[in-house]
């Protein structure tokens, strides 16, 4: 039988004050950015994703760096408004919003704001009202003022020049879509997405605001090269997923992009949700039988919450400074015959006895 003996050790205070030091930096930096703020179950910063249920699954919104995955349903089309929603309140927050790819259909039917209480009297069916209400008492209960705005989608409108001058820009997937020629691109790398990676890149540096990345649709067949085989973008794709991963976890930013049903069947999608940080699956009900839809006539899609980030946490910390607090000190063999005629002070358990 073997023994063990730990002791603890105080850290050294150089290393504890450069630590305290980082988190109120960190916290200094974040005060005067608008639209964001701590999280109640970690030590994150978050930002609102202009729904208040979704900020709640998520744990009061979305990471500053992290990466939320979005697997689109169909036939509906229940996914562009999350978009839609996350687009209007990144305008309403003042916050960079980037579009890559082929947006035209989300920035020209965004959600007003609700500005009056008494337009949230919507003229919907009475059976809607009391999910308004649950909504609201959500809202107050986790967002706070300012942070979750509340939105109309029935007066819904294009994005004004003045927001697309100041806020907002579309962002093409290659040179070619943007006029420029595809020849110098492939000269200087053979990664297709190159350009919009650098183009990214330039836009999350503004350290003076938070930069929202919507990327919808990824994967799909504008995102493939023509003449190129499958399995080539698709790794394309991958590559694009991590670099862009990398540089927003260390910069204000968020990304929100989404995948369409058939490729989150495939072994790139797998590799998709496994380096993302959030996955919100949505299933339209349109696709199940007439049972299920008879049973939840009054809805379009379930949303399923598949992958949650799990990064500081305060069990995930509290383990750590435990680990660093206890240092292995000495271990010898004990002899069984003494152990099990003496009484011990420790406990034995699975063969170890921890004086």
């Amino acid at each position: 039988m073997a023994s063990s003996v730990f002791r603890r050790y105080e850290k050294e205070p150089g290393a504890a004050s450069s630590t305290s030091s980082q988190q109120e930096k960190a916290e200094l930096d974040y005060k005067h950015v608008k639209g964001v703020k701590s999280s109640a179950f970690s030590k994150n910063w978050q930002t609102s994703s202009g729904l208040a249920a979704i900020d709640s699954a998520l744990g009061g919104g979305i990471t500053v760096g992290t990466v939320l995955l979005v697997v689109e349903d169909s036939p509906t089309r229940c996914y562009e408004h999350i978009f839609k929603h996350c687009i209007a309140q990144g305008v309403q927050h003042e916050h960079n919003v980037l579009l890559c790819g082929e947006g035209g259909r989300i920035s020209d039917e965004i959600p007003s704001l609700i500005e009056n209480e008494k337009d949230d009297e919507l003229r919907i069916a009475w059976r809607y009202k009391e999910a308004i209400q649950q909504q609201s008492k959500l809202k107050t209960q986790t967002s706070g003022p300012s942070y979750c705005d509340r939105f109309d989608i029935s007066k819904s409108k294009p994005l004004s020049p003045e927001i697309r001058e100041k806020f907002y820009k579309e962002l093409p997937i290659t040179r070619e879509a943007n006029g420029e020629s595809q020849e110098t691109e492939s000269s200087q790398s053979h990664f297709h997405l190159s350009h919009l990676l650098d183009q990214i890149k330039n836009a999350v540096k503004l350290e003076e605001k938070l930069c929202r990345v919507m990327i919808p649709s990824l994967g799909s067949l504008s995102w493939f090269s023509p003449g190129r085989p499958r399995q080539s973008c698709e790794n394309d794709l991958l590559v694009f997923v991590k670099m862009l991963k990398g540089m927003v976890r260390r910069s204000r930013a968020v990304v929100v992009m989404s995948v369409p049903p058939w490729l989150a069947q495939t072994d790139a999608g797998s590799r998709l949700m496994r380096i993302s940080d959030y996955i919100l699956h949505l299933d339209s009900l349109a696709a199940c039988d007439a049972t299920v839809r008879q049973q939840y006539k009054d809805y379009v899609a379930f949303a399923h919450l598949r992958k949650v980030l799990l990064l500081h946490w305060p069990s995930t910390s509290l383990i750590s400074r435990c680990l660093q607090t206890i240092q292995f000190d000495r271990m010898h063999a004990a002899n069984p015959e003494e152990v099990s005629s003496s009484k011990p002070s420790g406990q034995v358990a699975g063969g170890l006895e921890v004086f």
